[in-house]
């Protein structure tokens, strides 16, 4: 019997640890095939401390990357890179820290998205200010993909702003100005 389950186990393990070996990061598009594009702008969001300091990271990095994506699509152009509140960020590139005050439901139904930013470079720092951004809760869908996608809006709202401000600070090089 314990041969027929570690057999078992090795045959539904293996594919899964091939699968979720660590691999080269992707190039980006803009990069050439086999080059990496370098960091532009490393972004760390730190969270209020919860019940379940396991989950602090994961909500982290999921408002890290929804910063990435606002960013990108508001006009930011190259590589952001996530740095966790744990590693060493990159002392020559400029630094978006990012402190998520708020991202829940209130007790009338929206969800709000509330944070501060604050962006660090070799030219000096600056206060970006408080965000803030609400999502419409809707009860009729009590599904949790319709739940997700009310954080989603309310992020979305509160990063709506967010190129505008760092590109009026000067302190990035890299990216194009944005008329005001």
């Amino acid at each position: 019997m314990k041969t027929s389950i570690i057999a078992f186990a090795l045959v539904i393990g293996a594919p899964v640890v091939v699968w979720a070996a660590p691999g080269k990061e992707p190039a980006s598009p803009a990069a050439p095939a086999g080059k990496t594009q370098p960091i532009a702008l490393q972004v760390c969001v730190t969270v209020p401390p919860s019940m379940r300091p396991w989950r602090e990271d994961d909500l982290a990095e999921a408002f890290a990357d929804r910063v990435a994506t606002a960013l990108h699509d508001q006009g930011f152009v190259g590589r952001i890179a996530y740095v966790s509140s744990f590693d060493q960020p990159v002392a020559d590139r400029p630094l978006l820290t990012v402190n998520l005050i708020e991202w829940r439901m209130n007790h009338v139904g929206m969800v709000d998205c509330t944070y501060s930013a604050r962006l660090s470079a070799s030219q000096g720092q600056d206060d970006l200010g408080i965000f803030s951004g609400t999502g419409l809760m809707m009860f009729s869908r009590r599904d949790w993909f319709g739940r997700a996608d009310q954080y989603e809006d309310a992020a979305r709202d509160a990063l709506n702003n967010l190129y505008k401000r760092i590109a009026a600070t000067q302190l990035l090089v890299a990216s194009p100005k944005v008329s005001a």
